[in-house]
């Protein structure tokens, strides 16, 4: 067998590793057999190394000198982030997970190690001291039960030959027999109370804000550990050196003190999520761009584009979020990368079909997010008009209207069509929740009043366009009318212009004369025949505009909106009140769902020049106050209550029945409650504005979170579960 001794001396000196451990590892593992086939784990070569880990050091585990060098780096390592010698040898045999130490091999690897590590020792005390005989079974008794090598029976008066010094090596394995103070404990306290686990001296409160920090110092310390392999290969020395040994000893003394607490475990683990996620998210979106943008580059058709960008996206979020824990696991970080894209590409679809999921069910308990264009018509309703909707009415999730019809809740009630029916009269003056015939009445005689006293205190300039649509109205009578209804419209014309004053101005009195109720062009307007009725309209029309033009021309901007105000008020009444005929089987209120049709009737122009409030109204109607159809969804519960009651009855005596329809009552009437309440429909609306979360860094960051925590809850772990449970590394 050729001699590898300088090869371990050298080794060890280059990773600061006890050449004879080295050896003893290799006794341990293969005998030193440099043709030592492969383990059933997989491990390969003289000193047992793991194909993935060799490559993540560099060497060839087949070559026997190389095998002994890539374990000196990994023990250098393993050595570096335990700080003890036994938990550096049951890294090296079972991996990073300590739950997978608590085995019989693993516990006898690190007996058998020792075993050839003492014997090395007496080996090279035999060189020095030739007189002295080895003996194997010298009194190392507190170094044997420290390991666990005592044999059963005890050697018992033979003189010990021998035995070479062993303190130094039992400093450097931490076992030698610990100097116990003879003074007693003082009163009270437990003699081994310094054997307490640090995370049973505090609450778990603490334990798990201490597990939150550590989860987002290990994503710290995944970047270290990353910076150092690259700056270790590129410049083949590291300027991280001591902030990695700091890092990798932290962790150790963490996984000690607080390993065995589920607070801080849990801690942790949301640590680790909350510090990936954002990572996540970043690469998410930027591989989705690179990819798409990399496809594109290649011909590719645009529905592929973006399906590579979707994967692409998916795989480098997966990579990203399996390096971030990186620190925890000692995997190589080319093979976590990989492992974590090879994830992402499953946790990408998945999580979006489970986030769907998730957001069908939360939609279904807040209503998610609706259109800007009704939220914000929905906030008009609220803050303008005064009506007060409930979430089921605003939102379009169907899950909430199912929810709602379940309870009987989302319909609209009576205070909301008094609402909706005070906000309509308020179009035309008036102020009440319900129309009633005097409420009407009312309304004409009080806009009649304001508009003779408008007419009487304005003059009208009767100028050219006047008498233009004057001669319009005359021509177009002339070619449908006959002599008898010719001479009617004439007389209107006439009596019109014979009122003019030599200045071509028509007073105030004789406007208001020719306008007012009862007058006969206000007669004309209201004429059984229906070809009379437009053409009075249109004097009517002529003059109003002339009136309007006259202000213009005075420049009396307060006249003539004020004017214009009292016209408007007008038609909203006339409008309104071709409908209130069926206002008698809702009590005097109006139905929203009729008052669309009518105003798309009354202003022909809606679309173009709007409809001002009545049109809001008519469009809060129609949107959010149309009862939904039954679907019997409330019915049917109602009926499976009663059978649940009937059920109960036959188990517990007829006692039980109302007493299990009140418990369904009363479950209906909250979730009914929770769902017409003000603060849901107000964070509904609040939400769908675009105004609603301001475009900020800490907006932008949240996004990253919410898009990245797919991958930064389900990628690690199923790593690890792959790495442990299936793969057994």
């Amino acid at each position: 067998m050729p001699d590898y001794s300088h090869y371990y001396d050298d080794a060890g000196k280059r990773f600061n590793v006890d050449a004879h451990l080295l050896r003893a590892i290799a006794r341990q593992e293969t005998g030193e057999n440099e043709h030592s086939a492969n383990s059933p784990a997989g491990a390969v070569g003289m000193m047992q190394i793991m194909p993935a880990t060799a490559k993540s050091l560099g060497v060839d585990p087949h070559d026997p000198v190389q095998s002994i060098y890539g374990a000196a780096n990994l023990m250098g390592q393993l050595l570096k982030a335990h700080g003890n010698v036994p938990d550096a040898l049951r890294d090296y045999n079972a991996g990073p997970d300590k739950r997978r130490w608590d085995n019989k091999e693993t516990a006898a690897y690190v007996g058998g190690v020792a075993t050839h590590y003492r014997d090395l020792l007496s080996e090279g005390t035999m060189a020095k001291k030739p007189q002295a005989t080895p003996a194997k079974t010298g009194d190392l008794s507190d170094f044997e039960k420290q390991w666990g090598l005592s044999s059963p029976t005890t050697q018992a008066t033979p003189q010990p030959a021998p035995t070479p010094d062993l303190s130094a090596f039992e400093k450097q394995w931490g076992i030698a027999k610990p100097q116990v103070s003879s003074a007693p404990a003082p009163m009270g306290q437990s003699p081994i109370a310094n054997n307490q686990p640090e995370y049973e001296k505090h609450n778990w409160v603490h334990n798990a804000l201490l597990g939150i920090g550590q989860g987002g110092r290990d994503v710290f310390d995944s970047g270290v550990n990353g910076t150092d392999w690259v700056t270790n290969h590129l410049l083949g020395h590291t300027p991280l050196d001591q902030l990695k040994s700091y890092e990798d000893n932290n962790r150790t003394q963490y996984d000690k003190d607080y390993g065995g607490s589920v607070a801080a475990n849990v801690g942790r683990l949301a640590g680790n999520v909350a510090a990936t996620a954002p990572l996540g998210g970043g690469l998410l979106g930027a591989g989705a761009k690179i990819g798409v943008a990399g496809a594109r580059a290649l011909g590719v058709g645009e529905g592929i584009a973006r399906l590579g960008g979707m994967l692409a996206g998916d795989a480098a979020a997966g990579a990203g979020s399996n390096l971030a824990t990186n620190s925890r696991t000692n995997e190589s970080a080319a093979q976590s990368a990989a492992d974590g894209a090879a994830l992402g590409l499953i946790a990408g679809p998945v999580g979006s079909v489970l986030g769907k999921g998730a957001k069908a069910i939360s939609e279904s308990v807040t209503g998610g997010t609706v259109s800007k264009a009704r939220a914000e018509l929905a906030q008009l309703a609220r803050d303008k008009y005064g009506i007060n909707l409930t979430a089921p009415q605003v939102s379009n999730s169907q899950g909430m209207k199912y929810l709602a019809s379940g309870v009987a809740g989302g319909n609209t009630t009576p205070e909301q069509l008094g609402q909706f029916t005070r906000a309509v009269s308020r179009t035309f003056g008036a102020d009440s929740p319900t129309l009633e015939p005097a409420v009407v009445d009312n309304a004409y005689r009080n806009l009649g009043s304001q508009f003779d006293q408008y007419a009487k205190r304005h003059s009208v300039e009767l100028d050219d366009t006047f008498l233009n649509d004057l001669s319009s109205a005359e021509n177009s009578a002339l070619q449908n009318f006959g002599a008898d209804r010719i001479a009617a419209v004439r007389n209107q014309f006439n009596d019109v212009l014979g009122r003019v004053g030599d200045d071509g101005m028509l007073s105030g009195d004789q406007y208001h004369a020719l306008t007012k109720f009862g007058a006969p062009l206000q007669k004309a307007m209201s004429n059984s025949d229906p070809e009379i009725r437009s053409h009075a309209h249109m004097v009517k029309d002529a003059l109003d505009s002339a009136l309007e033009r006259t202000l213009v021309a005075k420049g009396d901007t307060e006249g003539l909106n004020g004017y214009r105000g009292l016209k408007l008020q007008y038609k909203n009444l006339k409008t309104v009140d071709s409908i209130l005929k069926k206002t008698g089987k809702t009590g005097g209120v109006l139905n929203p769902s009729l008052l669309e049709g009518v105003v798309n009737r009354s202003f022909k122009s809606r679309a173009r020049a709007g409809a001002g409030d009545l049109g809001d109204l008519a469009d809060i109607g129609q949107a959010f106050l149309k009862d939904q159809p039954n679907s019997g969804t409330a019915g049917r519960l109602e009926a499976g209550a009663i059978a649940a009651a009937l059920g109960d009855a036959a188990l517990h005596g007829d006692v039980a029945i109302p007493a299990t329809l009140a418990t369904a009552a009363v479950s209906r009437a909250a979730t009914r409650a929770a769902l017409d309440s003000k603060p849901l429909v107000d964070r509904l609306i609040a939400r769908s504005l675009p105004d609603a979360f301001a475009d900020n860094a800490l907006t932008r960051g949240l996004s990253l979170v919410k898009k990245g925590l797919p991958f930064a809850t389900a990628v690690p772990a199923a790593d690890a579960y792959t790495r442990n449970a299936l793969l057994g590394y």
